[in-house]
């Protein structure tokens, strides 16, 4: 009986062999080869190619959207809008940027590099023209790898491949090369996303619109906001942050304190993010000024967009906290940067005189820009969000629904700031030991005695700010 499984413990370390080298054959091959054109779908305006190893979600075409028209306004303002795309994806972002944003030159960068040709085929047919795509390897010619773990897959250029009337800035004149609105095309690359950003600090490189759509929450923040000129936008993703443990997420945004209730963590996750940006950029002497921010329950996604300036003189952020007591009332802001200073804060309820916990620093001031949403809205059906310049045709639906979404974030703008927390009519029943009442009309009985007060739909449908 011995010969016979030693026989079959050759067979099985056979097999495992075989398996093996099957899968390291298939892991050298290119991603040309192992890509098939044949997921062909339509976004907008944009039929784009879906390859199998590209990350899509289609829930996300609202914040897609909303993206496409902030770059379509910028051009139109401008005359001239870039955009750097660090997550690319399959590239539809970016197809939509140039085709139904209109932008002039975009960047888009993909670590995976199994899905260039899907990326390249992209952007070629988003543009309209099957010019000559050509090769960049004079970008960085002193560029090596940036681990020893990575290696270039067979068939891809080292340094990406770019198209367009001049899709960048290498064969410029010495005057031109430090014009912002020179470059006219697209180009794709396959780097880290943080080489890049360091790349373009290094080349005094900015861009109108960043857009960083990664898993997780972004580390390298500051980098992202010094790739944006001045006036330019900011397009940040964050995920996964009250999904799992958002404690932890809280604490890696640098906030201290007791984690907010369940009740309100959303609303708070987003503000401590808000600070996050907001404080990075001002150590930078930059100003990131929030213009929306949208929250999607599937998949635990934040989506903000910033604007990001220079900061003339001193600072203006103020670290402030908010409290929670055990009757359930909550308490703040509190402007007390000494609060900050310990691990734990106490502070007497107002209401039953019980001792508060705080948590902080946040953001307190309005998540929306009222402005900035009332120019979206007024603009989108103009722009359609389905083409501008004639590419695209505006469909019925979109004349018909006059985006609901954006209605949905201007309303939440309208009021006076509310109150840094959001409350929800089932907690609200509970704590008060009594059926809960319509939302409509608490809302109603709230405004007849004089506060602003408003649903929060992103967050629930119970979900409610008062001030």
């Amino acid at each position: 009986m011995s010969w016979r499984c030693h026989i079959a413990h050759v067979h099985a370390a056979g097999f495992v062999l075989l398996v093996t080298w099957a899968w390291w054959r298939w892991k050298q091959r290119s991603g040309a080869e192992r890509w098939q054109p044949d997921q062909r779908r339509q976004e907008g305006s944009v039929s784009f190619e879906l390859p199998p190893e590209a990350f899509f979600r289609a829930e996300a075409k609202a914040a897609r959207d909303l993206g496409v028209l902030a770059v379509a306004i910028l051009r139109a303002r401008r005359g001239y809008a870039s955009v750097l795309e660090l997550f690319a994806g399959s590239g539809l972002r970016a197809a939509r940027y140039l085709a139904e944003g209109s932008c002039d030159f975009i960047w888009a960068n993909e670590a995976n590099q199994d899905v260039h040709q899907a990326v390249v085929v992209n952007l070629t047919r988003a543009t309209g023209r099957t010019g000559r795509v050509g090769r960049c390897d004079d970008l960085l010619p002193e560029w090596a790898a940036p681990a020893r773990s990575w290696r270039l897959q067979e068939g891809l250029p080292l340094h990406g491949c770019e198209a367009g009337a001049h899709p960048g800035w290498r064969s410029c004149r010495q005057a031109d090369k430090d014009s912002a609105s020179v470059a006219v095309g697209w180009r794709v690359t396959h780097w880290e996303a943080r080489a890049l950003l360091g790349y373009c600090r290094a080349t005094h490189r900015q861009f109108d619109v960043v857009d960083v759509d990664a898993f997780g929450c972004w580390t390298h923040i500051g980098d992202a906001l010094e790739a944006v000129r001045p006036g330019g936008l900011l397009y940040l993703t964050a995920t996964g942050l009250t999904s799992w443990k958002p404690s932890r997420s809280f604490r890696a945004l640098g906030c201290l304190g007791r984690c907010p209730p369940a009740e309100t963590i959303h609303d708070q996750m987003c503000r401590a993010l808000v600070w996050h940006v907001a404080q990075t950029a001002d150590r930078l002497n930059l100003v990131a000024e929030t213009m929306f921010t949208l929250y999607r329950a599937s998949g635990d996604v934040y989506r903000l967009m910033f604007r990001v300036t220079r900061r003339y003189g001193e600072s203006s952020l103020l670290p402030q906290c908010v409290g929670l007591c055990a009757c359930g009332s909550f308490v703040g802001p509190i402007e007390a940067e000494a609060l900050f200073g310990a691990r734990s804060f106490s502070r007497n309820c107002e209401a039953c005189s019980g001792e508060v916990a705080f948590w902080g620093p946040l953001w307190v001031g309005p998540l929306q820009s009222e402005d900035f949403l009332e120019e979206l809205q007024r603009d989108a059906e103009q722009y359609g969000l389905q083409g501008t310049r004639g590419l695209g045709r505006r469909s019925k639906e979109v004349r018909s629904r006059k985006f609901p979404l954006l209605a949905t974030l201007r309303a939440e703008s309208l009021w006076p700031p509310p109150r840094p927390w959001t409350l929800r009519l089932s907690e609200l029943a509970r704590r008060a030991r009594r059926a809960p009442v319509k939302l409509q009309r608490l809302l109603e009985g709230l405004q007849a005695e004089g506060h602003s007060a408003g649903r929060v739909r992103q967050l629930g449908s119970d979900s409610w700010r008062f001030e």
